[in-house]
């Protein structure tokens, strides 16, 4: 199965967008976490220790996005995503090297509770691939504060980045050519008279609906921001 320059840009937009929206899931995850331990703390109950691990599950998922983010964009835009590119976003460096120590050495990064507030309790250490030691420096907030700035100066990057392309003809179109679909119907699960069918009349490219990935995307990012700045003024108060 081949796959044209064009089609594999609209195809990484649809992927870019798909991304984007599991980002904000998994920021709503992480946010119900820290706001239900904190409203028990509000009315005197404390957070069970299930807060935490869970915490920890959701935030693993959380900072895995930004690797897969930062890959997919040189896809889109022709140009390599480098990591001082992203300076600018808060605790970008922590949420890097955090994930690098989820996915490479399982650790758990959220320990610490307190008065209904999730936190990294200090600095810790860790040994990169190439036997180097790597400090992490953990920023002094809550983690849903973390979050959501890391979110907010994240989503204002991307949006401004993906802008200039969003109506680019190039990132217009299916998620998956006809050809997908016609191998799809190979599948041993698709019944024979659907196969036949299939065969007897395959679909074709002209067939499929085009799709603008790209304006979904900017779209979800204003909103993102928007949301952001909102219950960044939730949280502190």
């Amino acid at each position: 199965m081949s796959i044209a320059p064009k089609d594999r840009k609209s195809q990484f937009a649809h992927f870019l967008k798909n991304s984007i929206n599991e980002f904000e899931y998994r920021l709503s995850q992480v946010l119900e976490v820290c706001t239900d331990a904190l409203r028990l703390f509000e009315i005197e109950k404390e957070s069970t220790a299930g807060h935490g691990r869970e915490l920890n599950y959701r935030f693993a998922a959380f900072s895995s996005l930004v690797q897969t983010m930062k890959d997919i964009l040189p896809v889109l835009t022709g140009d390599p995503v480098r990591w001082s590119s992203l300076n600018d976003v808060r605790h970008i460096d922590f949420i890097k090297k955090s994930r690098n120590a989820i996915t490479h050495d399982g650790k758990p990064i959220i320990n610490m509770w307190v008065e209904g507030r999730f936190y990294v309790a200090c600095d810790f250490v860790r040994i990169d691939g190439r036997d180097n030691i790597e400090i992490v420096e953990v920023p002094k907030e809550d983690v849903a504060t973390i979050c959501l700035e890391f979110t907010l100066d994240l989503s204002s990057i991307l949006l401004r980045i993906i802008k200039p392309f969003k109506n680019n003809c190039e990132y217009i179109g299916p998620m998956y050519t006809a050809e997908f679909f016609n191998k799809a119907f190979e599948h041993q699960a698709i019944p024979e008279f659907a196969k036949k069918m299939n065969k007897d009349s395959p679909i074709k490219n002209s067939q499929l609906t085009d799709a603008m990935p790209l304006d979904d995307v900017c779209q979800k990012l204003k909103l993102l921001i928007i949301e952001s700045r909102k219950q960044l003024k939730e949280v502190s108060n």
